[in-house]
């Protein structure tokens, strides 16, 4: 017998790890770094000290960021309602959640993040010749945060799985 209890408040736990690294990761502004003084994120570019708001359809150079920004958001929005219900179905005993309700949202949240992620990646190397251009350590805890809401999702599943035979 699965021992779900115990199994959901860890996958919680590791969700809740990656969740707090999707909200840095969407918050700072270390997507890229150009040099020491210069460094860009999703809402705001700074170089020498002078930083600038990115506003959606403000410049060519950051087109398509509201993509990357909307599915960063909801990938941190779904993964922490994905924690809530996690944890409120083992804390109260009266709410009925099943694990799949759960698995559906890490899973979501993993791809929402990942598409986030990629759709980046993917602007950022077609629209910037910069050849001095280094990822920073905002895009990165975005890909360290993508196997830890998929983690929770699969093996919330598995759990489900295991009830039903």
């Amino acid at each position: 017998m699965v021992c779900t209890k115990k199994i959901q408040i860890a996958s919680a736990a590791i969700a809740l790890i990656g969740f707090i690294f999707l909200l840095v990761a969407i918050c700072t502004n270390y997507w890229i770094t150009s040099d020491v003084e210069s460094n860009s994120g999703l809402w705001r570019a700074c170089s020498a000290g002078n930083c600038e708001n990115l506003k959606i359809g403000s410049s060519r150079k950051y087109e398509n960021y509201e993509m990357v920004r909307g599915f960063g958001v909801l990938a941190v929005c779904v993964c922490f309602l994905g924690i809530v219900l996690s944890l409120l179905s083992c804390v109260i005993r009266r709410v009925k959640i099943g694990p799949s309700v759960v698995a559906t949202l890490y899973l979501m949240a993993a791809f929402f993040g990942l598409t986030s992620l990629a759709l980046f990646t993917s602007i950022v190397n077609t629209k910037n010749s910069d050849v001095n251009r280094a990822w920073g350590y905002s895009f990165i805890l975005g890909w360290f945060a993508f196997p830890l809401t998929l983690f929770p999702g699969v093996v919330m599943t598995y759990v489900e799985l295991k009830m039903t035979n």
